[in-house]
Order: structure tokens, then C-alpha cells, then sequence
């Protein structure tokens, strides 16, 4: 080969190197995985503003149900499952008892989705305890309603929350003849988590700069659920960690909201998981 073409050729090889492979990219950080699905409340215990009355989940039909629930939610292999009790306090104590005794048989489970989604998925998975992530939150709904009534808003106000009230007495027709797990696949729709939070986006039309009624209402609730995350964070601070969290669907939507922009958290969408 002449001198000239040996000459060309290893000025081109750097050139054919980064063709052929590309510019190096800085690996990309380790998240945790958080997985949110929201959940009605099974055990009716009315403690919402607006509530809706489900049905028995201990038929076999329903129990059979809940089973394939949560072999769906298994796929995403959970290393810790985060549920709707504050931790610290002896409602946990008496929880973490109760899943002993489930884990050993002497446990039957109650009407609520603690028990029916929490406690029989970590067991399926060999969990040796389950998390409670809740936070104490102030929501004095009372005090916006005195305001809307004094500035001639109550009329307004009443049909918002009765919005509320008419999709959920809807939900209870469709979870009288949906499966559990369709079920749960319609009410973790992103499109239905984003109108729940345009819902109490809607509540900051009430009030004035010195009398910031809605703001406040809606701020309450917001530290609320920073709590919560923050709860679940302390739970699970390792990249490594898939969690789980099951909580009220009237939540979903904050936590989502929060975690999105976390550079720590992956969110992933239960509603992929329940096809």
C-alpha cells in the first residue's frame, strides 16, 4: 500500500470508531421503582367526604377475584408493599401482629384493602412484614363551605362535591358487575387520577388574599401527602427497592403529582399492569 493511502487511513480510523459505536453516555442513575395503586375502600368505614358502599369482598366470587388481582400486581415484584396506616403508633403494632398471624394461618382476613390486597400479596411474595405510610393531615371541609355560604358561593360548591357524589353512586353500578382486577384497571386510569386532582384545583376559586379558604383547604391536604411521601422515602431510600403502595384512589393523584419530578423515584403505572 503507498504511503499516502496508509497515511489517509489512520486519519479515518478515529472517524470509523465513532460511527461504528457511538458517543459514550453516562450510565444512568439507579431509581426505586414506586408502583401507586389507588384503591376504594372496601370496608365502607365512611370516612371520606364523599363515600361510596361496596359490596362484601369475602364472597368466594370476590375473593377469587382479588386472587387474580394479585397475581397481576405480582408481575411487578414488590420488594416492600406500603399501606394506608400511619407508622409508629399501636394501630401498626397491631397490625404487623395481625400479618404474623396471617403469615401462620390463625389470621382470617377483614373487609378492607389492607387485609385483602396488602397482606395477601406480601405473603404470596414471602414478605416478612408490610409498611404503613400514612400521615395525620388536617381538612376542614367545614370551614370552606362557611365561607362559600357567606359570599354566595354554597350553591356552587354543593353541585362541586355533588359531582363527586354522582360518579362514585355511578362506581358502585360498575363494581356490582365488574371483576375486581377490570375493576381496578378502570380506576387507575391516568386520565381519572388527573381529574380527581383537577377536582380540588377546582376548591382554589373560593377565598380572597386575606381570606385564602380554598388554598388553604387544598394546602392541607398537599402536606398531607408530602408526609406520606416522605414516609414512604424513609421506607425505602435504596435504588434497588420496587414498592408497592396501595392507598385511597382520592390520594393517587398527589402522590403521583409529587414523586414525578423526584430524581430518586420511577413512577409506574398500575393501570399497565392490570391488563
Amino acid at each position: 500500500m503507498k504511503p499516502l493511502r496508509v497515511f489517509l487511513l489512520l486519519l479515518l480510523l478515529p472517524v470509523l470508531a465513532l460511527l461504528s459505536f457511538g458517543p459514550r453516555r453516562a450510565a444512568k442513575p439507579a431509581r426505586a421503582q414506586v408502583m401507586i395503586l389507588g384503591s376504594y375502600h372496601m370496608g365502607n368505614p365512611g370516612a371520606d367526604l364523599v363515600n361510596m358502599q361496596a359490596d362484601d369482598v369475602t364472597t368466594p366470587q370476590r375473593q377469587q377475584e382479588l386472587q387474580k388481582l394479585a397475581e397481576k400486581l405480582a408481575r411487578f415484584r414488590p420488594t416492600k408493599i406500603c399501606l394506608e396506616w400511619a407508622p409508629g403508633t399501636r394501630y401498626d403494632s397491631l397490625v404487623q401482629v395481625r400479618y404474623q398471624k396471617y403469615l401462620a394461618g390463625t389470621y382470617q382476613l377483614k373487609r378492607n384493602e389492607i387485609d385483602q390486597i396488602g397482606f395477601r400479596l406480601a405473603k404470596m411474595l414471602g414478605h416478612e412484614r408490610v409498611y404503613g405510610i400514612d400521615a395525620p393531615g388536617r381538612f376542614e371541609f367545614g370551614e370552606l363551605m362557611a365561607y362559600a355560604q357567606r359570599h354566595g358561593q354554597d350553591e356552587r360548591l354543593k353541585r362541586q362535591v355533588q359531582s363527586v357524589d354522582s360518579m362514585l353512586k355511578a362506581d358502585e353500578q360498575v363494581l356490582l358487575k365488574t371483576p375486581l382486577d377490570a375493576y381496578f384497571r378502570q380506576i387507575n386510569h391516568p386520565a381519572l387520577h388527573r381529574l380527581y386532582h383537577d377536582w380540588y384545583l377546582r376548591l382554589l376559586h373560593y377565598g380572597t388574599p386575606q381570606e385564602p379558604a380554598g388554598s388553604r383547604l387544598v394546602a392541607d391536604y398537599y402536606e398531607r401527602n408530602i408526609r406520606i411521601v416522605a414516609n414512604l422515602m424513609q421506607v425505602a431510600p435504596s435504588p434497588q427497592e420496587r414498592v408497592l403502595v396501595v392507598y385511597g384512589n382520592g390520594h393517587t393523584s398527589f402522590l403521583k403529582n409529587i414523586l414525578a419530578n423526584s430524581s430518586e423515584y420511577d413512577l409506574v403505572e398500575a393501570y399497565d399492569f392490570l391488563k
